[in-house]
């Protein structure tokens, strides 16, 4: 392969990783329905795909080397195999793969070599759309006298008990080169599966490891409980938000979704005070259509 043609291909990966970059940035979704798109001047189409694709047929409309507008250069998408266009959801996948990576080497050698190159780790669970249990872990270490936080990575798990999460924690950052025997706290919510003195993570990683780790109640779900709390002191309140969820339930049944014409209802996430505000706009934006349909 010619020296030319190397350059060309390198030109349009390094286009397709850009168009990745700025998606997984802004934290835009990458795919619709349709994931393909013919060859035509018109990004709004309804045979275009998502936003993965519409960003890079306007990249290669724009970008005279992608499109092939520059004289001394011949059309590098138009020149790429159909076999080989490097757009496919794996690939696009792949390179958020190889992005991610990238951050995390990054992370894990800053946490090496901070003030002290010892960590916190800070770890919660919840589950996503899909209704996958996730937990996150994150790193806190000290950088030239500053704090720092820096998320390692999101772990799949397949079990939630005590032990397994125990299990996901040591085996996350022995994966990343990282000693947990260098942990020098950790925190967590106040979840008993979490914090509990007997047989929970906070004991068990101590137990596991042979070594002293302070556990530390999270402030914010701290300060989160104390707004709960407080909000269930008033019975306007309380009964308001007791609604809503009586709300969301009576309208997930068949008839009553069949006959709703609003937007979904959202579900009262205790765990989470933002869930209250969009539970409540939820119920407030669609209230005439609530009205109606229980009419």
């Amino acid at each position: 392969m010619s020296s030319s043609q190397v350059e060309k291909n390198r030109y349009y990966i390094k286009s397709i990783a850009e168009v990745v970059q700025f998606l997984a940035v802004n934290e835009l979704s990458f795919r619709g329905d349709k994931e393909y798109a013919e060859e035509s001047n018109d990004c709004d189409r309804d045979s275009i795909g998502g936003l993965f694709v519409r960003l890079f047929e306007f990249a290669m409309q724009k970008d005279a080397c992608l499109h092939g507008i520059a004289k001394s250069m011949h059309s590098i998408a138009k020149s790429m195999p159909k076999n080989a266009k490097y757009t496919s959801p794996d690939i696009q996948n792949e390179v958020i793969n190889i992005m991610a990576r990238m951050v995390q080497e990054v992370t894990v050698k800053e946490c090496t070599v901070s003030d002290t190159g010892r960590f916190c780790i800070k770890c919660d669970e919840t589950r996503d759309a899909t209704n996958i249990e996730d937990m996150s872990v994150v790193l806190r270490y000290v950088k030239e006298g500053v704090p720092v936080e820096r998320l390692l990575s999101v772990v799949d798990m397949k079990a939630v008990d005590a032990n397994s999460i125990t299990e996901a924690i040591i085996e996350e950052l022995k994966s990343h080169s990282l000693d947990p025997a260098h942990i020098l706290s950790q925190c967590y919510d106040g979840a008993s599966v979490m914090s509990g003195s007997k047989g929970r993570v906070q004991k068990l990683l101590q137990e596991k490891l042979g070594k002293a780790i302070p556990y530390v109640h999270c402030l914010n779900h701290q300060l989160h409980l104390v707004v709960v709390h407080a909000m269930e002191a008033v019975p306007q309140a309380k009964k308001f938000f007791v609604l809503c969820e009586h709300l969301y339930v009576f309208f997930r049944r068949h008839f009553m979704s069949s006959i709703y014409d609003g937007q979904s209802l959202k579900r009262l996430l205790e765990q989470r005070w933002t869930g209250h505000l969009q539970c409540l706009l939820a119920n407030k934006n669609n209230r005439q259509e609530i009205l109606d349909a229980l009419e």
